[in-house]
């Protein structure tokens, strides 16, 4: 997978399926409902990706682009071909330092990061 110029050294091990999904809304009316549908769209769609470890260096790369605040192309190399212009809307992750060697085995556990797909490009 690919964020922005940023190459994963890791893939997650887990992450949204990217499928187009409805966009609808309904208003309930005197006698009835009334139902707006705008078809399938892949715009708005949330991505998460999650990691059950991962390096001190890529997270520390994840979070460069995360709080740069900026839309980027993500390229999640699914088979599709597709790729997508996202916005990275959150990035978390529990902080851990082995106790063995100081510094040498730092990494992040329980990583989640949030992708909110602008367009397809």
């Amino acid at each position: 997978m690919k964020l922005g110029t940023y190459t994963f050294v890791d893939n997650p091990e887990e992450f949204t399926d990217i499928i187009p999904q409805k966009h609808s809304a309904s208003v309930d009316t005197y006698t009835t409902v009334a139902y707006f549908s705008w078809g399938m769209l892949i715009d708005g769609k949330e991505i998460i990706l999650e990691w059950d470890n991962m390096s001190k260096a890529q997270f520390d790369a994840l979070d460069a682009l995360y709080q740069a605040d900026t839309a980027i192309v993500f390229d999640p190399q699914d088979g599709r071909g597709n790729t997508y212009n996202v916005e990275v809307t959150n990035l978390e992750g529990q902080f851990f330092v082995s106790p063995e060697v100081t510094g040498a085995r730092d990494y992040r556990k329980n990583v989640k990061m949030s992708l909110l797909i602008l367009s397809e490009v």
